[in-house]
């Protein structure tokens, strides 16, 4: 069994079919049939092992390699996974607790937000777009003086960015046709 593996690994390696030869080894079963064992054939040559043992590495490395691609595409599933593994790779990184906050708030899941974005504001507190996605949830769900004190922020760690004029805005909007009605 052991020569009869040895063999398939060798023929696997070399499409010329080398042959291993073993001083004083004989195989009825297989040298009968081929010739293995009679001492007529070469012995491996150290280009032919290096040959061998590279393919073989490939063939290993190959296999971790799609065993990590497989691990990591259950990671890239969708977004709230991704940050979810962000945030447990990074636990202090207030940008990935905050992309996880935007997650879970697309799927409507806005305690879960707010929280994420609470934490967010604890890791990053002059990230301007935790803010203006706190200000978000906030209208959403009526609370509307959290809002505004949120945007307000916003808009002054970051006098320069049009993301916090433009939901601050859209949020005024809702809020004056609400009052309208």
């Amino acid at each position: 069994m052991q020569y009869g593996t040895y063999r398939l690994w060798i023929e696997f390696c070399d499409s010329d079919q080398w042959e291993l030869c073993r001083v004083g080894y004989q195989d009825k079963r297989i040298g009968a049939e081929s010739g293995l064992g009679n001492g007529d054939c070469e012995p491996m040559t150290t280009q032919k092992i290096r040959v061998c043992v590279l393919v073989i590495g490939a063939a290993l490395l190959l296999a971790v390699e799609a065993v990590c691609t497989h691990k990591r595409n259950e990671v890239w599933r969708d977004e709230q996974s991704l940050w979810a593994d962000a945030v447990k790779q990074a636990p202090n990184d207030g940008r990935a607790w905050m992309n996880l906050g935007v997650a879970v708030m697309a799927k409507n899941d806005l305690r879960s937000a707010e929280e994420y974005f609470q934490v967010a504001k604890l890791c990053a507190p002059t990230y301007s777009l935790v803010y203006v996605n706190l200000g978000v949830l906030y209208g959403a769900t009526g609370r509307d003086d959290l809002a505004r004190l949120n945007f307000e922020e916003a808009i002054r760690l970051a006098p320069g960015d049009a993301n916090s004029y433009t939901y601050y805005n859209e949020w005024r909007r809702k809020i004056q046709s609400r009052r309208a009605k």
